[in-house]
């Protein structure tokens, strides 16, 4: 075989080797920003995300009685409420943040059930893999009604898609992980959301 013949073959090897590293970082790149992407506020994703690490979304929703959900801050009672994101279970070690929310501040930024935003949503990105936790949200009082919880946003279909806290005595239930105040960030599911419904009775002041 003639050195040139071997130059040759040498030649198309380096620039074959070159175009497929040049294709996976290209390929990498846009699988890592395709995780974030879908119905979440833009506003709130005020971080990149980075390659290894997951994303959770901590959502409201709110409603009447009738389970007639909120597009706007109009027509809604006063209310605060916060649920704290962690990463040890029943701490206050290791805590990611506090999440608070308020209806006079109501702005959604995300389409759950529809084509409108009707959940406001606070996302953290560049969190390791791993299990994470979420408490019973606090703050809740009259008029409103027990929080109702889902922490699989590929199944709310609609608002009966809600469940108490940990789905108490159904433990056997599939429903159950629906509302069990766990997250867990893994590589083959990078991002997670809860979703907290809360809701109220005007007749419960009277």
């Amino acid at each position: 075989m003639s050195k040139n013949h071997k130059r040759g073959k040498s030649h198309r090897f380096i620039v074959v080797t070159s175009l497929l590293v040049l294709f996976a970082v290209l390929f990498n790149d846009q699988f890592a920003n395709a995780a974030v992407t879908g119905n979440f506020g833009q506003a709130e994703q005020n971080q990149s995300p980075v390659r290894g690490k997951g994303t959770i979304h901590v959502c409201v929703m709110y409603a009447n009685m009738d389970h007639e959900t909120y597009t706007n801050k109009s027509g809604l009672p006063n209310g605060s409420f916060e649920i704290t994101l962690s990463k040890r279970k029943n701490s206050s070690k290791k805590i990611v943040s506090n999440v608070s929310f308020e209806t006079a501040t109501f702005e959604p930024n995300t389409k759950v059930l529809g084509n409108v935003n009707d959940a406001q949503c606070q996302t953290f990105n560049n969190l390791k893999f791993g299990k994470y936790y979420y408490n019973e949200e606090q703050g809740v009082g009259s008029p409103w009604l027990t929080p109702l919880y889902n922490d699989k946003l590929e199944t709310v279909e609609n608002t009966r898609s809600f469940y108490v806290y940990k789905f108490v005595g159904f433990e056997n239930d599939p429903r159950a992980d629906r509302a069990d105040g766990v997250l867990n960030l893994k590589r083959s599911a990078p991002e997670q959301t809860i979703i907290i419904f809360n809701w109220f009775s005007l007749e419960t002041q009277h």
